[in-house]
């Protein structure tokens, strides 16, 4: 069988930083690659996606550089508020810290992040601390960046947006 390319290499992000705040729509959340290889009972294809990016990245997140054996494969997605279509545009390596950045909607906001938060105590602050050392910022830049990411993010909410995996889910 011939094997897939899983991974791509654009280096397109939604901010200038090295580490973004990027909440996704929940419709496209509810919808990702990693839900659709569950829902369709694939986790097999999944990992290897998950080995594919071992050998190109190998184990450091793909924004920090940290070497780490627990590292989580992030959706980067490209959002078109014109056609409320989000492509799929990269898979990356990222580190817990990088990774719970990312996806702050669910760590900041919901009591499952929450609480997960607590169990690994981790908090709020050391994933702001994270941010700002990445960034080489002050909590101030990041409060302005994630302000603006909270009304972008409410405002992606208000419609259902249609997910386009590309070339990622093998056919």
């Amino acid at each position: 069988m011939k094997k897939m390319q899983w991974t791509k290499f654009v280096q397109r992000r939604r901010s200038d930083r090295k580490l973004s705040v990027e909440m996704t729509p929940i419709t496209v959340r509810s919808n990702s690659l990693f839900q659709y290889y569950i829902k369709n009972q694939k986790m097999d294809e999944w990992i290897e996606i998950k080995e594919e990016l071992l050998q190109k990245e190998g184990s450091k997140c793909w924004i920090c550089g940290i070497k780490s054996n627990h590292l989580h494969i992030h959706e980067f997605w490209e959002l078109d508020d014109s056609s409320q279509i989000a492509k799929l545009k990269e898979l990356h390596h990222l580190c817990d810290m990088c990774f719970k950045i990312k996806k702050s909607e669910i760590w900041f906001f919901s009591n499952y992040g929450r609480e997960q938060l607590k169990k690994l105590d981790v908090t709020k602050d050391d994933l702001i601390q994270h941010y700002c050392k990445i960034n080489k910022c002050s909590q101030e830049e990041f409060d302005l960046e994630f302000s603006k990411e909270i009304i972008n993010l409410m405002e992606k909410n208000k419609h259902k947006w249609k997910v386009d995996f590309g070339d990622f889910l093998k056919k």
